[in-house]
């Protein structure tokens, strides 16, 4: 049953803005290799009979065949072990950002209660929910993603980031979100956030050309901030 546009659940700028915070272009990180692969899908011509089944039902799926959206959630995939697990998870997370929480969450109802908890653990671990809010999708399963702590993160990431804490209240962590995100030169760069502290992070390759930059800004979008103060993360094991 086809049901015509499914990105006008959630419109189309609001989908844009999630597509981009989600996927973003060219920053040489994983998410920006399945944004060129979803590109196609959204927007190229039907995939070839040579596609493997999960992307054939994946694109009718983006292309409103309700009847693809339940086969794809159902495809064997979901029970794969690495690379096709992981495509299964994100391709999850543009499904429900190209449906939006509305008709998203009526499909996913219409599921059992392992596939809704697949489909939960697939985007629960991926969607920022201090930013986005999905609530009528989240209350369909049981399982919640427990973020690293700060100190953590800083552990697991100390031979190729360097990163700088900041204390930023809710609305001053959007704003510098916003702008991190509209500066193309800040392509991989990430904030962080656990309660109110924040903590950006940068690839140590982008650190030498980012850091005075990324001060400046801080300076300029959050101006009661302190002075911010890079850290190299392997220096302090």
């Amino acid at each position: 049953m086809l049901v015509g546009s499914a990105s006008a659940a959630s419109g189309r700028a609001d989908f844009n803005s999630l597509y981009d915070y989600y996927f973003p272009k060219q920053c040489g990180e994983l998410r920006s290799d399945y944004r060129k692969a979803f590109d196609e899908m959204l927007y190229g011509p039907p995939l070839s009979a040579k596609y493997r089944p999960a992307d054939r039902q994946l694109y009718s799926a983006l292309h409103g065949n309700i009847g693809s959206f339940h086969a794809f959630l159902n495809n064997e995939e979901r029970q794969g072990e690495g690379h096709f697990a992981e495509e299964w998870d994100y391709k999850c997370v543009l499904l429900l950002l190209w449906y939006g929480d509305d008709r998203f969450s009526q499909l996913l109802a219409q599921e059992d209660a392992q596939t809704r908890e697949a489909v939960g653990i697939a985007i629960d671990q991926q969607i920022d929910w201090d930013e986005h809010q999905f609530p009528k999708t989240r209350v369909l399963y049981k399982f919640r993603d427990v973020p690293q702590s700060l100190d953590e993160v800083k552990e697991r990431h100390r031979f190729s980031y360097v990163s700088a804490e900041l204390k930023l209240n809710r609305a001053e962590v959007r704003r510098l979100r916003r702008a991190i995100a509209k500066d193309d030169r800040f392509c991989g760069v990430s904030l962080l956030t656990r309660g109110n502290r924040a903590m950006i992070m940068v690839p140590k390759g982008q650190a030498p050309s980012l850091t005075k930059e990324l001060t400046q800004l801080v300076k300029k979008t959050v101006p009661s901030q302190p002075s911010v103060q890079f850290n190299d993360l392997e220096k302090h094991l």
